[in-house]
């Protein structure tokens, strides 16, 4: 018979005066999604050190920033962030010295990863034209909406290491985070900010890259779930599935409802025919052939004429590729990205398997928020283009998106209006498409949050 270990918990300690000892807080952590790069170089995993203290704390600091920020008592922002942020996470200082970091980030490994290739490539013949085939299937519970950026290229078109399948570390890892003050006395609400850090970041982070889609997600001794109430106090919208024993099933169940709204038939698109999608309901392809001129002769004449781009708030860059034959007159293969010089852009929105507790799980969506949408303008790179369309495309890029067009109208009622037109933002659109409420956006992330935990 299994006996469960209780769950550790961690109680403020009575503070002496002039209180000299350091306080410790340590956690057993075990990863309950495959973990997606952490290694020292991007996307890629390290068999030797797969978890690295200064990216915990990396991500500590980011969810000690966000509740800085956001609390409802007395948020810090400008130069008292900074300043606070620094002397709790260190940072530079006055005159270009460096301040060193008041609470020490360790962890003792207690399992070794395993590690294996995120999906693989499966030859066939092509029934007509006898030529290889490459099917492509995602392994270890892993969504492929979640992690196609690690696809890599079928074995016909490898030509570097970075062509082959991402590797991930599988679920199980299993390691003892320390937390502690190694720069004594730190005031009580001080150490527990950091344990609040600790808390959301059980919660909603987690371990490498592209957690906010799931990977790298983690169950965390002693720390209780977050609820709605909570998360709402910072300015935050918390949805969730129902609950299940199988963290894989619940972070499946969330990422279906990702790629089913910006992706699927009858709710993203039109049915289409066999495995070939049909047309897009969301404008951004009009959009694109409204700024390259592809208009007149297109392989689809554009329908949407807003000139929007929705699903920029869904996180930039954003590859557009119209994948038709070269015969018929289309935009070529492009990135949307912020205007400016930032190439990324964070998503607000993380869709992922939440841990409960007792071996509980359920598919939750978290929007975190996200004022500084409101001055985003976004941009097209043109990634395969022909020689002689070069400067045209370029200047109609700079032109159009640059200065003049966000990714979204701002005024609500021009909001409504457009979301009338657009399938998938009816979900926005309270009472089947009447006027929504004051203060009510009608925008992409608005529409998949209602459609989250609605029904299809």
């Amino acid at each position: 018979m299994n006996v469960r270990k209780p769950a550790l918990q961690f109680k403020e300690p009575i503070k002496p005066p002039n209180r000299t000892e350091k306080r410790v807080a340590t956690y057993e952590v075990t990863t309950i999604t495959p973990i997606y790069g952490g290694g020292v170089k991007a996307g890629e995993t390290d068999r030797n050190l797969p978890i690295r203290p200064t990216a915990i704390r990396g991500k500590l600091r980011y969810w000690w920033r966000f509740l800085a920020s956001h609390r409802q008592d007395n948020p810090l922002s400008g130069q008292l962030l900074f300043e606070k942020e620094r002397t709790l996470w260190g940072g530079l200082g006055d005159k270009n010295k460096d301040v060193s970091s008041a609470i020490g980030i360790y962890l003792k490994q207690v399992s070794k990863p395993d590690i294996k290739p995120c999906c693989e490539y499966t030859e066939r013949k092509n029934s007509e034209s006898g030529k290889p085939k490459y099917d492509l299937k995602f392994s270890h519970g892993i969504p492929a909406y979640a992690l196609f950026s690690g696809k890599g290229k079928n074995p016909s078109e490898r030509k570097t290491p970075e062509d082959e399948p991402a590797n991930v570390i599988l679920r199980n890892l299993k390691f003892e985070l320390k937390i502690q003050e190694i720069r004594s006395p730190l005031s009580d609400a001080d150490w527990h900010s950091v344990l609040e850090a600790v808390r959301w970041w059980a919660n909603f982070g987690g371990l490498g890259a592209r957690t906010r889609r799931g990977l790298g997600s983690i169950a965390v001794s002693g720390v209780e779930p977050l609820t709605n109430r909570c998360v709402e106090s910072f300015g935050a919208q918390l949805k969730t599935l129902t609950q299940t024993d199988n963290a894989t099933e619940a972070w499946q169940n969330a990422i279906i409802k990702l790629e089913t709204f910006r992706q699927g038939r009858n709710i993203a698109r039109q049915p289409g025919n066999g495995k070939q999608p049909g047309r897009s309901f969301w404008p951004e392809p009009d959009s694109i052939r409204l700024i390259t001129g592809n208009t007149a002769n297109g392989y689809h004449p554009p329908v949407n004429r807003s000139g929007t781009f929705p699903r920029a708030a869904f996180g930039l860059p954003i590859i557009f590729d119209f994948n038709v034959p070269e015969s018929k007159d289309e935009p070529p293969k492009s990135e949307l990205t912020p205007a400016g010089d930032l190439e990324r852009m964070a998503s607000p929105l993380i869709v992922k398997a939440q841990y409960l507790g007792d071996e509980q799980y359920r598919a939750i969506a978290l929007l975190l928020p996200h004022e500084h949408l409101e001055n985003l303008s976004v941009k097209l790179k043109f990634i395969d283009y022909k020689l002689h369309h070069q400067s045209r495309f370029e200047q109609l890029a700079t032109r159009g998106r640059t200065e003049k067009n966000p990714w979204w109208p701002k005024d609500k009622n021009q909001q409504q209006e457009l979301a009338r037109d657009i399938k998938p933002l009816v979900y926005a659109i309270p009472c089947g498409g009447q006027k929504a409420k004051d203060g009510n956006d009608c925008d992409a992330l608005t529409a998949f949050m209602n459609y989250f935990d609605g029904k299809d």
